[in-house]
């Protein structure tokens, strides 16, 4: 695809925007995957409570994607035409058509495998936590004696240390 000068200058002029934009959804991105690793630790260490975002598996798919558009911005804010250009065009396709698929994917599968797979792990949904009941994430708990309204989950941790261990 030949872009003209009126494209590259229109391109050129919102770069102060996109740069700042892309960088910050990227950071966030990032933020969310990290929440997710870290959900999985707490599965693995068998926490008191747990807090599972649905979407938070998108985060690396989004990093990718993203940075894909920012680096793509960037490039086609120059008058080069190459390789390059089309190799990352095809990435970003390939990357934009994996995030709709997860997206869907995710977003009408994890509430029912959660809704599977924690109580075999021993946890009970609890929408009472502080915070709750919210579309962004699902709070679960070992003991459900613990799902108390407006507590929240550093209190669920407390009542999880002042019980002795069996």
């Amino acid at each position: 695809m030949n872009h003209s000068m009126v494209d590259v200058r229109r391109l050129r002029k919102a770069l102060w925007l996109i740069i700042p934009m892309f960088t910050g959804i990227i950071y966030l991105s990032w933020w969310i995957t990290l929440t997710t690793i870290y959900s999985v630790e707490e599965i693995v260490q068998n926490a008191p409570t747990i807090r599972i975002w649905p979407a938070g598996i998108i985060g690396p798919f989004a990093i990718i994607f993203f940075g894909i558009c920012l680096v793509l911005a960037i490039v086609r804010s120059t008058y080069y035409e190459g390789a390059i250009t089309k190799a990352l065009d095809r990435l970003l396709l390939i990357s934009g058509v994996i995030q709709i698929a997860l997206l869907m994917i995710v977003l009408t599968m994890s509430s029912l495998i959660q809704d599977q797979v924690m109580p075999k792990l021993g946890y009970s949904n609890c929408t009472l936590l502080q915070g709750n009941p919210t579309l962004w994430f699902t709070d679960w708990i070992k003991n459900p004696e613990w799902c108390v309204h407006g507590k929240d989950r550093q209190w669920v941790h407390e009542q999880a240390k002042a019980v002795p261990p069996k």
